[in-house]
């Protein structure tokens, strides 16, 4: 079983980490991480565990039960958790960035002195310089969180064994803002559909926070033809399925009360063929 979690973790991850981020977004190419991309292997594993404040800082972080958190912590740790063999410590510590403007700048540095960059990443809207250190067996993300050049790092050990790799690249995807309004999880959303959709997308919001629209459509399918779909139960039930996650995911983040359509439409976003509202299909181009 545990090599089977972990086969499914490095694959969700694997996937989320080839994908880049959304074209209209500030960086465009970036590479992304998803907390519902993240949230979907710890459904499907079952894997339990609890979002916890990190310190005093607006930030929270998903830690699974299979760690426990230590009472006594180093000097500028905020969270230091070990699992019950000791293979694995997740530490959540203060970094100064003094000298360093940039990330670019930090992770050129760090380079330098023999560590390997896996780039600066989007995460839940969060820039994160992700590397990792051979000598400490160790994978490390930093996020500059002031703009006094104070940062904050997520650093876990153990990660030449293939299911602690994993299991740390899935906690690192569910950092995110403390609080969090609805263009936050829109961006999410947009991230998530980036790496688990493979054709278009357009994720928007109301600017009272009231209502996310989620359009998605295939280039090649369109009024003309989009009857001619097979297993269109399947593709509806596929659609349903995004949406009944992302209504989770907004009550999970204490947004339960914003409104979610999921339409799937043409190329121009003129026609919707399938629409979910309520939990619900509103539109059904097959029963027409």
């Amino acid at each position: 079983m545990k090599k089977l979690i972990a086969m499914l973790l490095v694959f969700v991850m694997l996937f989320a980490l080839s994908a880049t981020a959304m074209a209209d977004g500030e960086n465009p190419g970036m590479q992304t991480l998803s907390f519902i991309t993240a949230w979907r292997a710890i459904l499907s594993n079952k894997l339990n565990g609890d979002f916890v404040k990190v310190g005093d800082l607006e930030l929270d972080v998903w830690v699974p039960d299979t760690l426990t958190l230590q009472t006594e912590m180093p000097d500028d740790t905020y969270l230091l958790y070990k699992d019950s063999t000791g293979n694995m410590t997740m530490q959540v510590h203060h970094v100064g960035l003094d000298g360093f403007s940039t990330l670019e700048e930090l992770e050129k540095h760090i380079v330098d002195e023999g560590g390997l960059s896996d780039g600066i990443l989007w995460v839940n809207d969060l820039n994160v310089l992700v590397y990792e250190d051979k000598a400490s067996d160790s994978i490390n993300g930093v996020i500059r969180i002031s703009d006094d050049n104070t940062g904050v790092e997520f650093s876990f050990t153990g990660v030449s064994n293939e299911e602690i790799h994993s299991l740390a690249s899935i906690i690192m995807s569910t950092v995110q803002r403390h609080t969090l309004d609805t263009e936050d999880v829109a961006l999410m959303i947009d991230a998530d559909l980036n790496n688990t959709w493979s054709e278009c997308r357009h994720v928007t919001f109301a600017e009272d926070g009231s209502h996310i629209t989620v359009n998605m459509w295939d280039a090649n399918v369109t009024a003309d033809n989009i009857k001619s779909v097979n297993n269109w139960d399947a593709f509806k039930q596929d659609k349903l399925d995004y949406y009944n996650l992302y209504t989770e995911i907004l009550a999970r983040l204490g947004l339960e009360n914003v409104a979610l359509t999921l339409n799937v439409t043409d190329p121009a976003e003129e026609t919707v063929f399938l629409s979910v509202e309520n939990g619900e299909f509103t539109t059904d181009i097959s029963a027409q």
